[in-house]
């Protein structure tokens, strides 16, 4: 430890943060800050934030370089669907609503078969590929918020 800290600068030799160091703070408060609005302390409110987290990085570093990290599209997508299957599967055991959750699995597997006709037959990247895990959240998100929550 102590090496490490002596090959910092002096404090007089570092260049101070631009405002621009706090964009993605505030983009990710901000949209928290709608999520939360939007839907509550709830089980799609933590996954809106936990997307929101995810798009912001995702977003910055795209606009930067023009690339979308594995690292970062995957656990993002992961990360998504497992809070919405979770929300899923739990409405599903308490009020004993299967077809919603069928319905979704059934939706996420058609748009995975349609992301897959995409990568093979068109110019597609496949940094967009990858996003398709989070279209899937998305997908069972308004299932449940919207119809599946009707039904």
């Amino acid at each position: 430890m102590p090496a490490r800290l002596s090959s910092c600068p002096p404090a007089a030799d570092r260049t101070p943060l631009s405002s621009a160091a706090l964009v993605p703070e505030v983009l990710t408060a901000a949209l928290w800050g709608l999520s939360t609005a939007a839907t509550g302390a709830s089980w799609p409110g933590a996954a809106l934030c936990w997307l929101s987290v995810c798009s912001v990085a995702l977003t910055l570093v795209d606009w930067s370089v023009h690339r979308l990290p594995d690292r970062l599209t995957l656990t993002t997508g992961t990360g998504l669907l497992l809070l919405l299957l979770l929300l899923l599967t739990v409405t599903a055991f308490a009020g004993g609503n299967w077809a919603a959750l069928l319905r979704s699995i059934e939706c996420g597997a058609a748009l995975g078969a349609l992301y897959l006709l995409l990568a093979l037959f068109t110019s597609v990247g496949l940094g967009d590929v990858k996003l398709e895990r989070v279209f899937k959240g998305l997908a069972l998100m308004r299932d449940h918020v919207g119809h599946g929550a009707s039904t």
